[in-house]
C-alpha cells in the first residue's frame, strides 16, 4: 500500500504546536500512520494497535497485538518498524516448517522477532526508549481524561502527553494521492451498489429488500456497510432506517448510504418518486439541484463553509423552495465520515488548541467534501441531493462522476 500519511503537512503542524511525536490509537489514525487494517482493531472498543510517527527522524512504528499479526502479514502497510505484543492463541509450529510466500514468511519471521513485548504499554515504552523520546511532547488521539493518557504518562516518564484528536484531523484534512485513489474506489463502489437497485425500485418493493441488496453488493466487493437510510412517503422527510413498508404509487423516497473500503468512507444520496412526481415535488427538487450547483460553484482553495451554506439556502429559496431550511450544506470526508468536528454551516466558535478559532476556516486544496442539500417537510415527504468533490487551488473537481436527477420509477 502506498503511504497515506501527508508527511509535509504533519511535520508543519507538529512544529507549529511543538509536538515531537504523533501517537495513533484509533483505527482511523493507525491506518493513516501505518497502513495497517487489522480485524480486532475495528471490532473492539479498547485500542489494540498503535501508530507512532516521530518528528526527529521521520520514522513510523506500528505496535500490533498478537491476534492481528496475521493481518499485518497479509497487508504490511508502510511502517519502518513493527513491534508486537501479547500471545498468539492456539498456534504451534510443525517441526521442519518452511514458510511459502511473502505472507507466510512475514508472519513466521515475526514469531521469532526480538521486537515482541508482553503488553502494548511495554511495546510503546520500548519504542520511546529506542527513539529517544523520554521527555518528549506526545500528541495522542484520545480525549482529555482518557485512562490511556495516564498509562502513557507512567510508561513514558518525563514526557508531556497531550490529548490531540483534532490535531490528527487537521493533518488528515488534506489528502494524498494514495488517499484519493482509495476514496475514488470507495465512492465508485457506493454509486455502483445504488445503481444496481434500479431494477428493484418499483411499486410494491419493500424498503428492507432494497437495503439487503445494497449491503450484499457492498459486502461482496470487500467493503463494510456503514449506513443505509431509505424512507418513502412521509417517512422520507427525515433520515430513517428501512422498514417493511412497501413503495406505493405517488411516493417520494430519499436514500443516503455510506460504506467503508480499505478504511475510507464513501457517502452518497438522492431522492426519487414512484410514478411521475407532482409539479410541486419536481419544482422543489429543481430548486435544491440549482442550490447545490451554486454552492459547489463557490468551492475552491480558501472558500469559507458558512458562505457555501448561505448560498445553498438562498438559491433554494429563490428558485422555488421558500420553505428550505437545511441546517448544513455538507461536510468533510475521509477516514471518518466527518473528518473534522464541524460542517459547512453557520459560523461557530471552536475551543481546541489544535483547531482554528471558528468553523470558518479557509478550506485548503486537497480537502474532500460532500456537499448536500437535505430537506424534509413533515406530513409530506423529503428531498435530498449529494455529491463528493475535491477542493483544488483554482476550484474543484468531482471525485467521481455523479449525475444527479430526480429518479422516477414505475
Amino acid at each position: 500500500m502506498d503511504e497515506l500519511l501527508h508527511r509535509e503537512r504533519a511535520i508543519d503542524l507538529m512544529r507549529r504546536h511543538n509536538i515531537d511525536v504523533l501517537l495513533a490509537t484509533t483505527p482511523e489514525n493507525v491506518t493513516y500512520l501505518t497502513g495497517h487494517i487489522g480485524r480486532r482493531q475495528y471490532s473492539c472498543v479498547s485500542p489494540l494497535s498503535f501508530g507512532v510517527f516521530t518528528l526527529s527522524d521521520g520514522a513510523i512504528d506500528l505496535v500490533v497485538g498478537g491476534t492481528d499479526l496475521s493481518y499485518y502479514a497479509s497487508r504490511p502497510g508502510f511502517a519502518n518498524v513493527v513491534r508486537g505484543y501479547g500471545a498468539l492463541p492456539g498456534l504451534a509450529v510443525e517441526p521442519g516448517y518452511t514458510p511459502v510466500g511473502e505472507e507466510a514468511r512475514r508472519f513466521f519471521e515475526f514469531l521469532g522477532s526480538e521486537r515482541r513485548s508482553p503488553t502494548a504499554m511495554d511495546a510503546l515504552a520500548a519504542a520511546a526508549r529506542e527513539r529517544g523520546l523520554v521527555g518528549a511532547r506526545l500528541a495522542v488521539d484520545q480525549p482529555a481524561g482518557s485512562p490511556l493518557l495516564g498509562l502513557l504518562s507512567e510508561q513514558c516518564g518525563g514526557s508531556t502527553i497531550l490529548p490531540a484528536i483534532n490535531l490528527f484531523r487537521m493533518i488528515r484534512l488534506v489528502k494524498t494521492s494514495a488517499e484519493l485513489e482509495c476514496m475514488r474506489r470507495a465512492a465508485e463502489l457506493n454509486e455502483h451498489a445504488i445503481a444496481c437497485l434500479s431494477d428493484e425500485l418499483h411499486q410494491g418493493t419493500r424498503e428492507l429488500d432494497l437495503a439487503a441488496l445494497w449491503r450484499a453488493r457492498v459486502a461482496g466487493a470487500g467493503a463494510l456497510p456503514a449506513w443505509f437510510y431509505f424512507g418513502a412517503g412521509e417517512r422520507s422527510a427525515w433520515f430513517v432506517p428501512p422498514t417493511n413498508r412497501r413503495l406505493e404509487p405517488g411516493d417520494m423516497f430519499v436514500y443516503d448510504c455510506g460504506l467503508v473500503l480499505d478504511g475510507y468512507n464513501a457517502d452518497t444520496g438522492c431522492c426519487g418518486s414512484v410514478g411521475r412526481p407532482s409539479r410541486t415535488d419536481q419544482r422543489r427538487f429543481d430548486a435544491i439541484f440549482a442550490a447545490l450547483e451554486d454552492a459547489i460553484g463557490l468551492v475552491r482553495e480558501g472558500a469559507i463553509g458558512s458562505e457555501i451554506y448561505e448560498t445553498l439556502v438562498a438559491t433554494a429559496r429563490r428558485c422555488g423552495f421558500p420553505e428550505f431550511d437545511s441546517s448544513f450544506a455538507g461536510h468533510t470526508l475521509g477516514l471518518e465520515a466527518r473528518d473534522l468536528p464541524f460542517v459547512l454551516a453557520p459560523r461557530v466558535d471552536l475551543h481546541d488548541i489544535f483547531l482554528p478559532d471558528t468553523s470558518d476556516m479557509p478550506l485548503p486544496a486537497g480537502t474532500v467534501l460532500n456537499v448536500e442539500a437535505p430537506m424534509g417537510l413533515l406530513g409530506h415527504c423529503g428531498y435530498h441531493i449529494e455529491r463528493t468533490i475535491l477542493v483544488t487551488s483554482d476550484g474543484h473537481l468531482d471525485l467521481i462522476a455523479q449525475p444527479r436527477r430526480l429518479l422516477q420509477v414505475e
